[in-house]
């Protein structure tokens, strides 16, 4: 029973080492797949998936509404225009408020990674707080939930007034490391000795 703890336990350790690092550069086009969901104020919602539009591009569209981000979402100033921004926009002809917007990425490799420098060393590198220009923009509020580790993030939800008429904002994001096939073959091949053991 000892023999058959200490190879599982060693499998599991030398699969977790052999995942790759977590990968920093995510632009829009690499989170396909996560959900948009804006709530309106009468307590309606509207969902879209998040879909690559253009190269480095994507964007989720709702019946009166629209959420895309373009280029490498850690963000920066080229001296020239802000890249990475995510634009929130609103259809001209659109009725209802918006109450609150909600980015979830838990279906997804895809996290938020909140803090700009990585005070907690798990690999994740630099991320950045959620930002937006508050000065040109009525208030809007960021809430982060299911946590995932240290500062990195599934869920993002906003709210405020800034919501009616659409803004932007910076927030990064990373992609988490998927087990390689090393660590798959190893994991199987500790099942495979425990089993033979076993018998």
């Amino acid at each position: 029973m000892k023999k058959l703890l200490a190879i599982g336990l060693l499998s599991l350790f030398i699969g977790g080492q052999a995942q790759a690092g977590f990968i920093k550069s995510v632009t829009g086009a690499d989170m396909a797949g996560i959900e948009v969901t804006v709530t309106y104020d009468d307590a309606t919602t509207d969902s879209a998936i998040w879909g690559a539009t253009f190269p480095e591009e994507g964007a989720a569209n709702g019946a009166d509404w629209g959420l895309y981000e373009q280029g490498d979402t850690i963000g920066g100033d080229n001296g020239q225009f802000l890249y990475g921004v995510w634009t929130f926009t609103r259809s001209t002809n659109a009725i209802k408020n918006i109450a609150s917007l909600f980015i979830d990425t838990s279906t997804t490799n895809i996290v938020f990674d909140t803090e700009f420098f990585d005070v907690s060393a798990n690999g994740s590198g630099a991320g950045r707080e959620f930002t937006y220009d508050d000065k040109a923009h009525d208030p809007v509020t960021a809430l982060f939930s299911g946590l995932y580790m240290d500062e990195l993030y599934t869920g993002l939800t906003i709210s405020g007034p800034g919501l009616v008429d659409g803004f932007q904002f910076m927030i990064d994001t990373d992609e988490v490391p998927a087990p390689t096939t090393l660590s798959i073959m190893l994991l199987a091949l500790g099942g495979l000795v425990a089993r033979r053991l076993k018998a």
